[in-house]
């Protein structure tokens, strides 16, 4: 099933704008978060996808025990 691209009304077609930073085009985003770092009442982003690191998660739960 082909997803949905998060800038233009259309399918996906894996040409990787969306992994550009908004502020800086020619950037590659790094989550820096300096496009909703701003003074307006609220910012919304859609979160499509979250990823976890399971051995980490792991390694902190044996930790706290």
């Amino acid at each position: 099933m082909q997803k949905d691209c998060v800038i233009w009304d259309r399918q996906c077609i894996q040409c990787g704008e969306c992994k550009y930073c908004d502020l800086e085009p020619e950037k590659t985003c790094d989550n820096c978060a300096r496009c909703i770092e701003t003074e307006a009442d609220y910012r919304g982003i859609k979160i499509d996808d979250i990823l976890l690191n399971i051995e980490f998660i792991n390694k902190n739960k044996n930790n706290k025990k």
